[in-house]
């Protein structure tokens, strides 16, 4: 399966330095969470998500309404 981060990623024509420097992050960050499909923490994922103008459910559909929940703990 295809990691969607990389995919949307690259469909937007983004080098992961380009999507680093969005986030805040490093692209050798980008490349463990594309390639090892690591998930990282909720402000990451808002923030990627964000950068590359989707929701992150569209980047990690196996969380579902997942981050809701965590943001009400």
């Amino acid at each position: 399966m295809e990691n969607m981060l990389r995919k949307i990623r690259k469909e937007q024509n983004l080098t992961q330095m380009a999507l680093a420097r969005r986030i805040g992050s490093t692209p050798s960050w980008l490349t463990y969470i594309e390639r090892y499909d690591y998930l990282p923490g909720p402000d990451l994922r808002e923030r990627i998500a964000a950068a590359l103008g989707v929701e992150v459910v569209e980047l990690w559909p196996d969380l579902g309404n997942s981050d809701a929940s965590e943001e009400s703990e």
